[in-house]
């Protein structure tokens, strides 16, 4: 998570700037890679007389901090880990990722009467803290989700402002682009990048051997369950970049019907498709005393499997034993990796 426990209302990391991945990584870093000379100087209005006294500490701020660091300017933390440190200083909830054991990306915003309320910055106290952690900053316009995105001139640091969440955060540029290299991309079923993909099954079955088995009924039996997958990929169009096939089949846990994931080990195709395997198998055991009214069942069952084919970090390609795996298969949040 990006945030504490103590701060339940903050957001994942996934959502590092209140923007998903997608929208934040395609509109802001390319909108600045793209058109950074036609962005708009950054114009605050209001700018408070007693601004430099109310954020004189925040405002000194840096990426770059060391936890010591922060913990010296801002006091004993609310909570903290090997990649987060919590403040609460001056009515603000002060939260500094670390990358490397320093600070990468900071976030701050206001309480107001209760933890859980925000209340909006001023414009003064955004340029006090932009100011300290760099000069002369750039502003895009205001995107379509009320969120701003900043720049400095140096284009070492990014920054945005939420007035949705109302939450200022800046950030290292170095440290973004590894989330977004990092954070896949949702499979766009229209996307021209994308590949096809073809999945069947070649091998199996079960088997089931009863260790002991009673005319009354009572019996102890284990079945072993096995399936070969095999998949193959077409590229729609020439592309060098390798392909990562990711292969996970579904296993149903017979005591709680619950469903987990079990990764195969990613295949890489060089220059486009190819063709590949994936081998799964499973045990699960039924024992009944029927003279007790006792019966257990243990162990799992194949229930499915599902494949996403990713180029870079977006998924080009999914296939699934049904379509409800299949959807998954394109939802990088569906299950953890």
């Amino acid at each position: 998570m990006l945030v504490s426990r103590n701060c339940p209302h903050r957001m994942p990391k996934v959502c590092y700037f209140g923007l998903p991945p997608k929208h934040f990584y395609g509109a802001a870093l390319d909108k600045w890679n793209q058109t950074r000379e036609e962005i708009a100087v950054m114009k605050i209005i209001v700018i408070a007389v007693f601004a430099g006294l109310v954020f004189a500490d925040l405002s000194l701020a840096k990426i770059g901090e060391t936890k010591n660091q922060l913990i010296v300017r801002y006091g004993k933390p609310l909570s903290e880990s090997d990649e987060e440190v919590v403040f609460s200083k001056a009515g603000y909830d002060i939260i500094a990722i670390l990358f490397n054991e320093k600070c990468g990306c900071i976030t701050f915003d206001k309480t107001e009467n209760a933890p859980n309320n925000r209340a909006p910055l001023a414009g003064g106290e955004i340029k006090a803290l932009l100011s300290a952690n760099g000069a002369k900053w750039k502003m895009t316009d205001k995107s379509e989700l009320d969120t701003i995105i900043f720049f400095n001139e140096d284009d070492e640091l990014i920054a945005t402002y939420s007035a949705d969440t109302c939450t200022l955060t800046i950030a290292a540029i170095a440290q973004v682009a590894e989330v977004a290299k990092n954070d896949k991309i949702p499979y766009d079923r229209l996307s021209s990048e994308n590949v096809t993909v073809e999945a069947k099954s070649v091998a199996g079955g079960a088997s089931t051997r009863n260790d002991f088995k009673t005319d009354y009924g009572s019996h102890d039996k284990t079945k072993q369950q096995a399936k070969d997958i095999e998949v193959t990929v077409h590229p729609i169009f020439k592309n060098k970049e390798d392909l990562t096939i990711m292969f996970y089949f579904v296993l149903r846990s017979k005591e709680t019907k619950s469903e987990s994931f079990a990764p195969s080990e990613p295949i890489i195709f060089k220059d486009g498709g190819g063709k590949t395997s994936f081998r799964g198998s499973a045990t699960s055991t039924d024992t009944k005393y029927a003279a007790l009214g006792v019966r257990e069942k243990t162990g799992e069952t194949i229930c499915g499997w599902l494949v996403r084919v990713v180029r870079g970090n977006k998924i080009v390609g999914v296939e699934g034993s049904n379509e409800r795996f299949k959807n998954m298969a394109g939802d990088p949040k569906s299950f953890p990796e």
